[in-house]
């Protein structure tokens, strides 16, 4: 049996022309394209010859996925409205009716599959959604939609959906999403079947009424010094922490970084961009790097201060977030150099004083010579018979 990989090409777009095919310049809070991988079922022909092109649902779609191209964008019941993304509030138990206009900007006809997903930001900080084939569990699961559309070439289709949000409902954000999904199959180099799975998507910014608790938390912080083996340059304190959002509303963040030696030198401090943007009970990973002189040492300070995140409104004050860690930053190279020059001057020292001893000898010699040469000369001579 043919192996067949599942490539998704995921754009979640909340613009009228949004195209899954093509590169776009993607707003502040929307998903830039992505690929992943998961596995699915075979549909290579019993009779071994080439996968055709299917979309999501199965039927066969005329023309290569290169050729195919569609988009999504939030709309009223006449069509797209210029919105870049919904946004609703909604009480506990309440439930709201909106649309989406999706269009096929080919001169084919295709079925696309639609569906509402769970959001999540990406390890480079982008929002997304669950892969197609992972059910959601939170606020994905509240709306219904359509499982499919027909849409003839260049043509397109209002479809209503409808949020109902439970009664026991947390409060708080719930990121979701809406996509329309093209799944086509061909073949790579090697023969295996490849199933490219093209996704556009409108991000669905839903907020359950109640009371709201902005909060972030600095975990798992984790510092190493690498010294420099030149004497007379810095060392290096890499750093790495999460940032948690331990509240129920999104949050971006400004951060610095400091490192302080004893006595409050030695040390430096650093800005570090991001994250743009923490999803509840999510959490981002940051790095930084911090110049630092070795004075056995270390201490390290992160400050996090929560950021509101685009048009969002967090009532009251936002408190920073802060953790402190210790290091070790022993100065080997500079104690070598003192090691070295402590050779030096012990070596010099004793040279000299072997010097001064060498010539303290000769000087004795020479004086018992003379010495000596001044008592023959006194010797009286032998008297003569």
């Amino acid at each position: 049996m043919t192996t067949l990989r599942t490539t998704v090409a995921s754009v979640l777009l909340a613009l009228p022309a949004a195209v899954v095919a093509v590169p776009v310049a993607l707003p502040a809070d929307v998903a830039d394209p992505h690929v992943t991988e998961e596995a699915v079922p075979d549909v290579t022909p019993s009779d071994g010859g080439e996968p055709d092109p299917r979309d999501a649902t199965g039927d066969v779609v005329p023309g290569s996925a290169e050729q195919i191209t569609f988009g999504i964008a939030p709309a009223g019941p006449d069509g797209a409205d210029g919105r870049v993304s919904f946004r609703l509030e909604l009480e506990p138990g309440a439930s709201h009716t909106d649309h989406v206009e999706v269009a096929n900007y080919s001169e084919e006809p295709i079925t696309l599959a639609l569906l509402a997903s769970d959001g999540t930001v990406t390890a480079g900080g982008n929002f997304d959604v669950l892969p197609s084939d992972v059910a959601p569990e939170a606020a994905g699961s509240w709306v219904e939609i359509d499982d499919e559309i027909e849409l003839e070439p260049m043509g397109s289709a209002v479809v209503p959906f409808t949020v109902s949000v439970p009664d026991g409902a947390t409060p708080g954000d719930q990121p979701t999403g809406i996509v329309a999904s093209l799944r086509t199959v061909g073949s790579d180099g090697e023969g295996s079947s490849v199933a490219l799975d093209s996704r556009a998507g409108a991000r669905l910014h839903l907020r359950v009424a109640g009371d709201l608790v902005p909060a972030l938390a600095v975990g798992d912080v984790q510092a190493e010094y690498r010294p420099s083996w030149n004497p007379f340059a810095p060392g290096t304190v890499d750093l790495s922490w999460t940032v948690e959002n331990e509240g129920n509303v999104r949050l971006g963040a400004a951060q610095v970084a400091s490192v302080e030696g004893l006595l409050g030198l030695g040390g430096g401090e650093v800005a570090v961009d991001g994250p743009r943007e923490v999803l509840p009970g999510q959490s981002a990973t940051h790095t930084a790097s911090v110049e630092a002189w070795p004075t056995f040492r270390h201490g390290v300070d992160l400050r996090v201060t929560p950021v509101v995140v685009g048009a969002d409104e967090v009532a009251g004050a936002l408190t920073d977030a802060t953790a402190s860690v210790a290091l070790w930053t022993v100065p080997w190279a500079q104690l070598a150099v003192v090691v070295l020059l402590a050779l030096a001057v012990v070596t010099g020292v004793r040279r000299r004083r072997r010097q001064e001893a060498a010539v303290a000898a000769a000087v004795a010699a020479a004086r018992a010579e003379a010495l000596r040469s001044d008592d023959v000369a006194r010797e009286p001579l032998p008297a003569r018979g």
